[in-house]
């Protein structure tokens, strides 16, 4: 087995928002002010990742009553997630295998509100850890209880995901995942 691992990065200055790399599930992304724009929209990259050390620096307001956001990995058929999540006024991160949902509530700090945070996500085997702005948020790992799972990490490949469907704004500046164990860099 190769020790071989992978490494990309999108920026939307240099990038654009091009429909060969991203699929749109809803509304309509724009570029403006070297940001990727997403107001009432849901997008997915094309590039399947196995793995890999996501950090996305994104703005967003703090959360309000009404929003619905998240970002991260997502294969998005299956529903199996790792990401980042407001609903309402919460923040959490998240887990998904698709049928077990664990989540882990994080305070929001006005730090972060309206200025480009760096959430990252590094997804390996088993674990998950979430972090903003360098900080360690929550660390998720396979968690069984009498033989039933409680947590799950995904083992299939996902893809970056972005959906904010809120009447604010949000706004991606860039991402880039390290590390990625397997993908097809092809569509990169």
């Amino acid at each position: 087995m190769s020790n071989e691992t992978f490494n990309f990065y999108y920026d939307p200055t240099r990038q654009g928002y091009d429909d060969n790399t991203w699929s749109t599930i809803s509304g309509a992304p724009v570029v403006v002010a070297n940001h990727l724009s997403l107001g009432n929209s849901e997008i997915i990259h094309f590039a399947d990742l196995l793995r890999g050390d996501l950090s996305m620096s994104i703005g967003i307001d703090a959360p309000a009553a009404g929003d619905a956001k998240q970002f991260g990995f997502m294969e998005h058929n299956k529903d199996a997630h790792l990401t980042f999540k407001v609903v309402d006024d919460v923040l959490t991160a998240e887990s998904s295998d698709g049928v077990t949902v664990y989540s882990q509530e994080i305070d929001w700090d006005a730090d972060w509100s309206n200025v480009d945070t760096v959430f990252r996500i590094k997804w390996e085997p088993g674990i998950a850890s979430f972090y903003i702005n360098g900080q360690l948020k929550a660390t998720f790992s396979n968690t069984f209880s009498l033989g039933v799972p409680t947590i799950v990490i995904p083992g299939d490949t996902m893809s970056v995901y972005l959906s904010n469907n809120a009447n604010s704004a949000l706004l991606l500046n860039y991402f880039e995942v390290l590390g990625i164990q397997s993908s097809n860099l092809e569509v990169l």
